[in-house]
């Protein structure tokens, strides 16, 4: 949501990105030697990829700005007709949602499904409903719906992965570096995600 602070206006934009490569955030590590991604792509990591993008194209950006180096901060007359002037103005202001997959939703903790036929019997919630939940369609008891969800069906999203190993190349001998042997699964390219 972007704030203009001088109008007092309050601005949404949804936005969809389709990645062109297989994409790792906040890897969580397993086991000795495998990375997993997480499906869910945070805020922070969000704003840091825009000031990343920004720094890239940036004259100013290892100027010194409040004892820090690489800071996306307007400069004034300096910006010139930079492309990113209007993003830089009012970066500080501006605050990222999760990126999730596109038509997708967190499951609420209230949500309850089918144990049996899952969410293509039905879908439930505590805070509606009185009393014991049993499923409209078979009658058998509800469990907790977890994850990500469809927002227009409530089923699971399956999220594409892809796996690859990777290793450091020892300089002097040409040969793998001892220690550095990794497998890692990330979200697949070409999945898209909005936020």
């Amino acid at each position: 949501m972007l704030i203009n602070k001088t109008e007092g206006i309050k601005m949404k934009k949804r936005v969809k990105f389709e990645f062109l490569s297989s994409v790792i955030s906040c890897g969580v590590k397993t086991g000795n030697s495998f990375l997993v991604t997480q499906d869910v792509i945070s805020g922070a990591v969000l704003r840091a990829a825009f000031a990343n993008d920004i720094l890239l194209d940036c004259p100013f950006a290892e100027d010194v700005t409040d004892g820090k180096k690489y800071i996306v901060s307007y400069k004034g007359e300096k910006c010139g007709d930079c492309p990113h002037i209007n993003v830089c103005r009012s970066f500080s202001d501006m605050t990222f949602s999760f990126l999730r997959p596109e038509g997708s939703m967190p499951a609420p903790f209230t949500a309850k499904t089918c144990k049996f036929g899952g969410s293509a019997h039905c879908v439930m919630d505590i805070l509606m409903e009185n009393g014991i939940l049993r499923c409209t369609a078979c009658g058998q008891r509800m469990e907790n719906l977890k994850g990500i969800i469809n927002r227009e069906d409530h089923s699971a999203v399956k999220i594409k992965h892809t796996q690859s190993i990777h290793t450091a190349i020892d300089r002097v001998t040409g040969t793998a570096l001892d220690g550095s042997l990794f497998s890692a699964e990330a979200i697949a390219k070409g999945c898209v995600y909005e936020c």
